[in-house]
């Protein structure tokens, strides 16, 4: 009787397995469907941006080529030509950038400075981002300088200084060595806040 029981025992155990491996083949295989059919789905996807892309491209050639056989290329040059006031504009904003480099790696050395000066537990991001907000900063204090934004409010307009007689190289020095100290006090500034804000989270941590 006993012998009866466990042969059916042993018969259910091997159905109910093969019966799992059945549900797991067919979740397996729907599985794959699902990656089969996303990946199609891209595929027509990115195969829809490129036709787009192409008959864009195609359209706009095409206006291209009707506005140069309408219009003609002395009109086409005069429209597409540039005022002096845009040359102007574009003229300055390459001279800012440039001029406005030093006033930028200065005040990054002022920051690495200031940071090799103190004890800190930043990370290596957090050190990258310090360093490029200390150097914005910076050149923000030196076009606020250079554009006498600073000068308009500490003196008055009608004031007896000639700004015109101070040597500008001296000038220049000046602004950089502001913009160290700007870099410096920044970083200064950032440590100081995020240590205020470290030991308050550990006091409430701990509290």
């Amino acid at each position: 009787m006993s012998t009866e029981i466990n042969s059916d025992v042993l018969h259910l155990n091997h159905e109910d397995i093969m019966e799992q491996k059945r549900q797991d083949e067919i979740e397996t295989k729907k599985f794959f469907l699902r990656q089969s059919e996303l990946e199609n789905e891209r595929r027509s996807k990115l195969y829809t941006l490129i036709g787009w892309t192409y008959f864009s491209a195609i359209v706009l050639i095409g206006i291209c080529y009707i506005l140069y056989m309408t219009i003609g290329t002395n009109q086409i040059r005069e429209i597409f030509q540039l005022n002096e006031d845009v040359l102007f504009a574009l003229n300055m904003s390459v001279n800012a950038f440039i001029y406005s480099l030093p006033a930028f790696l200065v005040a990054c050395l002022g920051s690495l400075t200031k940071m090799l000066l103190s004890q800190n537990s930043l990370k290596k991001a957090e050190y990258i981002k310090l360093l490029v907000g200390a150097g914005l900063i910076g050149v923000l204090t030196f076009l606020s300088l250079k554009s006498g934004i600073l000068l308009d409010l500490i003196i008055e307009h009608k004031s007896s200084i000639n700004l015109e007689e101070i040597d500008e190289k001296k000038i220049f020095y000046k602004m950089i060595v502001l913009c160290f100290l700007t870099g410096m006090f920044s970083t200064t500034l950032f440590l100081t806040i995020e240590e205020k804000v470290n030991s308050l989270a550990n006091k409430i941590k701990h509290s």
